[in-house]
């Protein structure tokens, strides 16, 4: 054992310029697990959160949702940064093959040198994930001012950063483990007869056919099954099934589109453009490779933006159809709001003030409303479902949480600590506003929370004209907005988006970061492949600025199928949720569109620069033998 361990650290240093990219590799993904583990853990403290005017209790509840995006998005970021570790590892061992068979013909057995690149792995996973881990640890103070600057925490939230040792050393310990794995598995095809033909065979008509017709049954399914059934699950299970479903087809587009692209190409180079159309036809599961990290990509982006639009779609329906309400204010704080209620009361009897909070009961964590509840009632054009309007007063509240009865009891506290416990009196039906409504006095047993200007505070109003609702707002505070009832719909809808956005941008950002380096280091792999290539075409008198041409073709083929599949697939998502949600699938389409163009012109512009330089590379290679 500890001679070959000896011999895995000097291949390890002997090595170093094969293992510089794949090191950089494991140091990025590293840095980005340890930050987001370092968020998780500050975020799970509450001693560590601060919000200005809410209790450590109303705190824990406000980041049991943060912790549930950080979660999901630790998920994605822990499966990526296994495959781009295990990944790295085997591009390494692929360029290593003569390497490997002289150790066999030297009698070396395949467990041993299995053993051996596992060893010379774990050494490197300990080598760099040990700092990788540690500046990954501190960079959470920055993606964490980031995220405040968004308004990913809302306006008012401080969290203070601890280092946590145990939380580097899980990090480390995770990213050794996969590296020691992914260099134990790394030798088993490599250089393999298997391997070398099956990146030269087309594609079979059995192939065709189980992949398209398995990528039908997905949707299939996916249209004919009740996603409702799933609970929350569903938002997982929609862009998963769909980004299989889109690898399945892959690779039967990618000929098709070549040739397009080839024939596109032969109006003015013939030669390269026949090559273009033949090369992506013999080698179709080989430039499949280049499709999948940004089908990846793009569909789990797409689809969660797709499913958000429904929602959003029809909280804007439900006010707009619901509310009574002609004029709406909008400020922060409740003392403004109070100035607001006294001036209107004086020229309309139906005016409402309602600020929410969040306090949990035995099932979960629901909003509390704070509202004048008769008026609220009457302007919201709410429905009482069992119990009497005159019993919500003091501590009786009504509710509007399915499952709720009547004596549902639930403990609130304020910021000293005292507690309060609110009785169910009333039940009724609402569809925007999920929760307990309490009357607007006991906000005054909250004096912390009236005064923080954290949570926004509306004031609903019937009867007075435009002009002056804005006098209103303006003797008040120039800053108080005032909206019509289609602006406030629109700004519930507009601030859906926005907080669909500012809950998924960290996962998008660290995908679209992941499907970057996954193209990396598929450039990097294919370093072998390219050059016989580059060597063979140059043989046969191409020159330079064909291959280039050739190489571009072969890529830019690939990402036009990954954007077309992923397209059609956001069409039928879209399609899908307008059908059970009752709202207009353009929309939906035109809603997700501009940020997955976004993504894929970036990703395509990355591609077209790594093989540019790939190619001149490989280019260079060959001539200096020639």
């Amino acid at each position: 054992m500890l001679e070959l361990t000896k011999l895995a650290t000097r291949l390890l240093k002997g090595h170093k310029s094969l293992y510089l990219s794949c090191a950089v590799t494991i140091s990025i993904v590293t840095i980005l697990s340890s930050a987001q583990v370092a968020l998780g853990m500050n975020l799970s403290n509450p001693a560590l959160v601060h919000v200005d005017g809410v209790s450590s209790e109303e705190v824990s509840l406000e980041l049991i949702p943060l912790r549930g995006v950080l979660f999901f998005l630790g998920i994605i970021l822990l499966v990526l940064s296994s495959f781009l570790i295990f990944s790295a590892i085997v591009q390494v061992v692929q360029l290593r093959s003569e390497e490997i068979q002289l150790l066999k013909l030297s009698g070396a057995s395949k467990t041993q040198l299995n053993s051996l690149i596992a060893f010379e792995a774990f050494a490197l996973g300990l080598f760099v994930g040990i700092p990788s881990a540690v500046i990954g640890s501190f960079f959470s103070i920055p993606q964490l001012q980031f995220l405040g600057a968004i308004g990913f925490f809302g306006k008012s939230l401080h969290v203070t950063y601890e280092f946590n040792f145990m939380q580097v050393l899980f990090v480390v310990r995770l990213v050794i483990f996969e590296c020691a794995v992914a260099g134990y598995f790394a030798t088993i095809k490599v250089g393999s007869e298997k391997e070398t033909k099956s990146t030269i065979k087309r594609i079979s008509p059995v192939t065709v056919v189980w992949r398209g017709l398995l990528a039908l049954a997905i949707g299939i399914f996916l249209f004919a099954v009740n996603l409702d059934a799933f609970g929350g699950l569903y938002i997982l299970l929609v862009p998963l099934m769909m980004v299989i479903a889109i690898l399945l087809v892959a690779p039967l587009f990618i000929p098709i589109v070549s040739e397009l692209i080839g024939n596109a190409i032969g109006l003015f180079r013939p030669g390269i453009g026949l090559l273009v159309s033949q090369v992506s036809q013999k080698n179709v599961f080989r430039f499949s490779h280049y499709a999948a990290p940004p089908i990846i990509c793009l569909g789990i982006v797409g689809t969660f933006i797709a499913l958000d639009f429904p929602a959003s779609e029809m909280l804007y329906q439900d006010f707009y159809n619901s509310s009574k309400a002609s004029s709406v204010f909008i400020t922060e704080g409740s003392a403004d709001a109070n100035k607001i209620h006294d001036l209107v009361s004086a020229k309309s009897p139906d005016v409402s003030r309602i600020r929410e909070r969040l306090i949990a009961d035995k099932r979960g964590y629901w909003s509390l409303y704070y509202v004048d509840f008769k008026e609220n009632f009457n302007l919201l054009n709410q429905k009482l479902i069992q119990g009497q309007l005159d019993n919500v007063g003091n501590t009786n509240v009504a509710s509007s949480i399915s499952g709720s009865v009547i004596g549902d009891k639930v403990t609130i506290y304020n910021e000293n600590g005292e507690s309060f416990e609110l009785t169910v009196t009333a039940l009724l039906k609402d569809s925007v506003h999920e929760g307990y409504f309490i009357d607007w006095p006991m906000l005054s047993h909250f004096p912390k929370f009236a005064k923080s200007k954290n949570a926004e505070t509306m004031v609903f109003a019937r009867g007075i004209t435009p002009q002056v609702s804005q006098d209103i707002a303006k003797s008040v505070n120039p800053d108080v907005k005032v909206l019509t009832r289609y602006g406030y719909a629109k700004y519930l809808q507009n601030m859906r988006h926005v907080l669909a956005f500012r809950g998924n941008v960290g996962m998008f950002g660290v995908i679209l970061i992941m499907t970057l380096i996954a193209l990396l280091q598929l450039t990097i792999s294919e370093e072998i492949a390219r050059r016989m290539q580059c060597q063979q075409l140059h043989a046969l008198g191409v020159d330079n600025t064909d291959i280039l041409m050739l190489g571009l073709a072969t890529v830019l083929s690939t990402q036009l199928v990954s954007l077309l599949l992923t397209l059609i697939s956001l069409l039928f998502t879209a399609y899908r949720c307008s059908t059970v949600a009752k709202t207009s699938t353009i929309a939906d389409f035109m809603y997700v569109l501009p940020l997955t163009l976004i993504c894929w012109v970036s990703i395509l512009l990355f591609t077209l620069v790594i093989q540019t330089l790939a190619t001149h590379h490989s280019l260079r290679a060959v001539l200096k033998n020639v």
